[in-house]
């Protein structure tokens, strides 16, 4: 079971991984995931001795002691985009299936801070892992809320607003892989999550992307993970560029369905991004006229490059995900095992 922990989710993640290895931990490892908490921080040292407490068979990390440690072969795709000011959801999510790869575990199962499991969890997981027999990607759903943030309009106009991102971004948010609901596949086959260069979040890029990539995905109804607010706060602003880029990144998936020569250039990429953002503002505009449509089109602007170069990555970083988990062990255990750090 994976998780991603950061400085704004903390104190979330301490009870989730608590309530999840009571539900299911003796049988378990733990992956933790980390890009800008530091092993000697007194929160995450304290988080990390927390989970030595629970009954999860072993607790592996990895942070940027590990990016570090991390050398790709030159001329091959990368899994994720190191430095301090790069972070995309699918180069965290990466990080997690490269750190499985060390524990050798078969299967990862996401779950994301402020998750807990329902009643019947540990039975519907077992279930929910034979659907890996005929899927290549399964997600449960929450009980409470989408995996797509709505709560800034008013109820009567959510339901237009989850037709037109599904329009723009091909995916339908109320049938959506959602990457904290046990978001589950098998490691050495992936495939991977789209991991972009330089500071670009992009809507459902970890989890959602891969209802328009792989063919074979289900959301499994009957596992039902308790969720009933967002991850990390976020102002209304930079949530419209997120999925301004979700639009752009499908556009660009239309365009080349995995084919190089026809990734579409930057005006276009901008162009599809910026009708997402033109669409949202007409249909809403009254919960919308506060935020600057000039700002987030400029912040679309400065993220369509990375999204392009991410797109340009992922396409040979399919085909060599083998060769990348054959290369990870690279990096010693005991540089990711959480239970040694004292």
């Amino acid at each position: 079971m994976a998780m991603m922990v950061s400085q704004g989710n903390i104190d979330r993640a301490g009870p989730t991984a608590a309530a999840f290895a009571r539900a299911i931990g003796e049988e378990h490892t733990l992956g933790l995931q980390t890009d800008d908490l530091n092993r000697t921080d007194p929160a995450f040292t304290s988080f990390l001795a927390d989970r030595r407490s629970e009954p999860w068979t072993r607790v592996f990390l990895w942070d940027r002691l590990c990016d570090a440690a991390w050398t790709p072969t030159p001329g091959m795709p990368i899994p994720f985009f190191p430095g301090e000011e790069s972070f995309s959801y699918g180069g965290a999510y990466n990080r997690l299936l490269m750190l499985a790869v060390v524990a050798e575990a078969d299967l990862l199962i996401r779950v994301d801070a402020g998750a807990s499991p329902h009643p019947d969890f540990p039975a519907c997981l077992a279930a929910h892992q034979q659907y890996l027999d005929d899927y290549a990607v399964v997600s449960g759903r929450y009980d409470q809320r989408l995996a797509l943030r709505d709560d800034f309009l008013p109820e009567a106009d959510r339901a237009a607003f989850h037709s037109l991102i599904q329009n723009h971004v091909g995916i339908d948010p109320c049938n959506q892989l959602t990457a904290g609901a046990c978001f589950a596949l098998r490691v050495a086959a992936g495939p991977p999550a789209i991991a972009f260069p330089g500071f670009i979040p992009v809507y459902a890029s970890d989890d959602g992307f891969y209802q328009l990539i792989a063919a074979n995905t289900l959301v499994n109804r009957d596992l039902i993970v308790g969720r009933n607010a967002p991850g990390q706060p976020l102002p209304v602003a930079e949530y419209l560029v997120r999925l301004a880029c979700a639009a752009a990144l499908t556009h660009i998936h239309r365009r080349a369905n995995l084919r190089p020569q026809f990734i579409p250039c930057l005006d276009e990429v901008v162009t599809a991004g910026k009708s997402l953002l033109n669409q949202l503002h007409g249909a809403f505009p009254h919960p919308l006229d506060a935020f600057q449509r000039d700002q987030t089109e400029d912040q679309l602007h400065h993220r369509a490059a990375g999204l392009i170069a991410g797109y340009e990555n992922y396409i040979p970083l399919l085909s060599h995900w083998p060769d990348i988990c054959g290369r990870v062990q690279q990096i010693r255990p005991s540089l990711l095992r959480a239970s040694q750090l004292r």
